[in-house]
């Protein structure tokens, strides 16, 4: 996700400075893991 979307959602649901961060964390965590994770399947062959 772009940063432009993000800060669109975060204007339009006004969430405590704590919790932006935390969903900003949270979905750079996901991508991190998913990133890796298709990393392993490329790696191993898998169609």
């Amino acid at each position: 996700e772009n940063w432009d979307t993000i800060m669109k959602e975060a204007i339009q649901n006004h969430p405590s400075y704590h919790r932006f961060l935390e969903e900003i964390i949270e979905k750079e965590y996901e991508i991190k893991t998913e990133k890796a994770r298709m990393a392993r399947i490329k790696k191993a062959k898998i169609p």
